[in-house]
């Protein structure tokens, strides 16, 4: 882990959950922003580290997994440029119940709980763009649980060579584990 000085701190105004915001309203939060670079394979965080910050993955490809009881990682989701993680942080600062870990070089920005709360009472809009941004996640999570538990191998396997490609808007990609 490296901490890096940013001068725009531009992947906050990428996110669904800032993009709305007027100018100088993320200038002010652009105050608050850490920006970090995590080597490929190095932890952000892992299962039962105090969870108190939202992740913005600004360049690089972040794994969240965890492991069951027999020591098998279950690769659970990864997240990519632009995307969001640890919004539940925000609103109950619990503990982590999994590992998130860069696959590449990655750089993130991120925000403190307490920064985060003083800029929702500043700017309420930010609390209802977290609750569509938590709802999103919720959806698809429960669409992958739902395909886990009912579609055959294949059928898992081919959704999720489709939904890379549109990710990656390419029919050729490298596999991300």
């Amino acid at each position: 882990m490296r901490k890096l000085t940013h001068p725009n701190h531009n992947c906050i105004s990428e996110t669904v959950l800032f993009s709305q915001l007027p100018q100088d309203e993320l200038n002010m939060i652009s105050k608050q922003i850490n920006y970090i670079e995590y080597a490929p394979g190095e932890t952000i965080f892992d299962v039962e580290d105090d969870s108190d910050r939202l992740l913005l993955v600004h360049q690089g490809k972040l794994k969240i997994s965890q492991t069951s009881s027999n020591g098998k990682e279950q690769t659970l989701y990864f997240l990519n440029e632009g995307d969001i993680d640890g919004e539940e942080s925000l609103i109950i600062g619990s503990r982590h119940a999994v590992t998130c870990v860069a696959v590449i070089k990655s750089r993130i920005c991120e925000i403190r709980r307490g920064d985060f709360l003083t800029l929702t009472k500043r700017q309420p809009t930010i609390g209802l763009s977290l609750a569509i941004s938590i709802a999103e996640k919720m959806q698809k999570l429960q669409t992958q649980q739902a395909n886990l538990l009912t579609g055959s191998v294949e059928d898992r396997l081919l959704k999720f060579l489709k939904d890379t490609a549109e990710e990656t808007d390419s029919l050729s990609f490298e596999l991300p584990m």
